[in-house]
């Protein structure tokens, strides 16, 4: 019976998630998804020993999908299945555990729950809940999201384990819980939660968290966890340090007081919860939040989180019902790296994210089972169970629907918009996707949206130069591109591309006659980016139409000594030469250029002109 129970969740898992078998990568898969230069056995050194050389620092993950890529060569099914079968196996794992510890919790001891007793069925279904429900969808369907399937696998491993030990005497269960908790770790850090979970677990099920002062026998569990915590705390910390140095999580967009942070504590778990009791309007980036301390509504969430803690221990004191503020803790405890005390670069354009309620959601789906099967119960046998079946399915088809949205990345982003026409990071993305389709017309618009969220955006001007340059409107595209400069700096890429577009916009003043407005541009151009090969030729060029023979060669032979293979550079330094009565020496750069282009015929006919002036001096 146990066997089949088991079964059936895997199924109803592989069930759901099965249109993620045609997904493929989206948002920043490409950055998890073992880059080239870290396939090598050397790689898999670095990712361990150099932070910075992933995305995150969390090399474990990394070394599955170093060991992934070798396996399936960068094909997106491969790690879709993976998580999947990742995904299911945190079912099983939740279900077994949660049995465990729903039978202290009803006083069943070190017994197993026996078949047909709400002990056995209400872990099964809250096992069930986590694997179909809709808001898992997000951590199993992106590929980046593995760091989640993963990490919760070592996470209930080492819960299992610790309380093996802490229940059932099992002495080997300590240690080898602490290595699944270190490879949680290594895996994610929001895992870190894991030693203060199993603290409010064993006080749920009365377990003595350290003995008696006089004598007492037992387990002291806060000396024996501490370890853990301590372990949890500098991993944590650590990967707070990648987060802002790496990541690129600091500056102007997190700069909030700890009134705000406070205020956005006691809201976030709100909207999470509300998201799993009713999975409507998912969203991949939701609604940036303004966090506006004058506002009463951020101090009523605040009131109802201290209202629900007052009145959890109040129940736990006065009535001895523990499981609501179990629930409580463990449900804000799970969420704590991501309520914002701490900076996450995702922060910038949203501060909740489904992904991080997945472990967080484990306690509210095993009330909820609690709380389904009592109402089961009180139906007949059928009524019951078709209530079950309907609901799991239900949800069920929502996460199918869900994983269809991570198909492709045009599929991705243009979800995202229609659902939150304010995500500009996703109208950015999606814009670049079309300008690297050279589809420039297409991509404005969602450029222009995404700046009127966030006009300082440099990445974002940076694309809408380059959309506007690939219009023929040198202008605006110069305009963006320098304001993406003057925001920062150290941008190569919005620096080169203003090269070549003030390039463009002198080489179109040059054929108009404007050898003024084409020096300047020019000259603009080489300052803007001074390895520019192109803007160098196109400078000279305008140096020979105003007779500057000696700054034209000087300027001709910096473009050829930056791009060697410039066949159009190597004609026009001959013809400067040629001009100043040295035809010998224009010849072999004529013959250059028919080197590099033999259907020149500019070069053709000007090395014939060279060699009968070279012939008749």
């Amino acid at each position: 019976m146990k066997r089949l129970a088991g079964l059936s969740l895997v199924g109803l898992t592989w069930l759901a998630y099965w249109p993620v078998w045609q997904a493929g990568y989206v948002w920043n898969d490409a950055d998890y998804v073992t880059r080239p230069p870290l396939r090598s056995l050397a790689g898999l050194w670095r990712i361990w020993s150099q932070p910075g050389a992933t995305e995150q620092y969390y090399p474990l993950l990394h070394s599955a999908f170093w060991l992934e890529h070798r396996l399936w060569h960068g094909a997106p099914l491969g790690y879709h299945l993976v998580n999947v079968a990742l995904h299911s196996l945190s079912a099983l794992l939740f279900w077994l555990v949660l049995s465990r510890v729903f039978a202290r919790v009803d006083g069943a001891g070190k017994a197993p729950p026996a078949a047909g007793t709400w002990q056995s069925a209400a872990p099964w279904l809250a096992a069930a809940l986590f694997a179909v429900h809709p808001v898992m969808v997000e951590s199993v369907a992106w590929i980046s999201e593995q760091k989640n399937t993963l990490s919760l696998v070592f996470y209930l491993l080492a819960a299992r384990a610790y309380l093996q030990f802490a229940w059932e005497g099992r002495r080997r269960g300590y240690g080898i819980g602490l290595a699944w908790f270190v490879c949680a770790l290594l895996s994610k850090t929001v895992t870190a939660t894991l030693p203060a979970a199993l603290l409010v677990l064993l006080w749920w099920t009365r377990e003595p968290l350290a003995p008696a002062p006089k004598g007492g026998s037992g387990f002291n569990h806060w000396l024996r966890l501490g370890p853990w915590l301590v372990l949890g705390a500098a991993a944590g910390l650590f990967s707070g340090w990648v987060e802002r140095t790496y990541v690129g999580a600091s500056g102007s967009g997190f700069s909030l007081s700890f009134l705000q942070r406070a205020l956005l504590a006691a809201r976030i778990p709100w909207f999470y919860l509300g998201k799993l009791l009713w999975p409507a309007h998912l969203v991949f980036i939701y609604p940036h939040w303004e966090v506006r301390p004058a506002a009463a509504e951020w101090w009523l969430y605040l009131a109802m989180t201290l209202g629900v803690s007052a009145g959890g221990v109040v129940l736990a004191v006065r009535r001895g019902w523990l499981g609501p503020l179990a629930t409580w803790l463990l449900f804000v405890g799970g969420l704590f790296p991501t309520l914002g005390f701490f900076n996450v670069y995702a922060f910038i354009y949203s501060y909740v994210a489904d992904h991080w309620n997945y472990v967080s959601a484990l306690p509210v789906f095993a009330a909820a089972a609690w709380l389904l099967v009592r109402a089961f119960r009180a139906l007949p046998a059928a009524a019951g169970g078709a209530a079950a079946v309907g609901l799991l399915a239900a949800l069920g088809v929502r996460a199918a629907e869900e994983c269809r949205t991570y198909r492709d990345v045009d599929v991705f982003y243009r979800t995202i918009i229609a659902r939150n026409p304010g995500a500009w990071m996703a109208e950015n993305n999606l814009a670049t996707l079309l300008v690297d389709a050279h589809r420039f017309a297409e991509a404005v618009p969602y450029l222009d949206a995404s700046l009127r969220a966030w006009p300082n955006a440099p990445v974002t001007l940076l694309n809408r130069g380059v959309a506007l340059h690939g219009l023929g409107r040198l202008q605006p595209a110069m305009d963006d591109l320098t304001r993406a400069l003057q925001l920062e700096p150290d941008f190569p890429l919005a620096r080169r591309e203003l090269a070549e577009t003030e390039n463009d916009a002198g080489a179109a003043a040059i054929n108009a006659g404007d050898t003024r407005s084409a020096g300047r541009l020019l000259n603009a151009a080489i300052h803007t980016d001074p390895k520019l090969a192109i803007a160098w030729a196109n400078y000279g060029r305008v140096l020979i139409a105003v007779r500057n023979l000696d700054a034209a060669r000087r300027a001709l032979e910096e473009a050829i000594r930056l791009q060697p293979d410039f066949p159009e550079a190597e004609n026009d330094l001959g013809a400067v030469l040629a001009r100043q009565g040295r035809p010998q020496d224009a010849i072999p750069h004529y013959e250059a250029a028919l080197r590099l282009r033999p259907d020149y015929p500019d070069a053709r006919r000007n090395l014939e002109l060279a060699r009968r002036a070279a012939g008749e001096n």
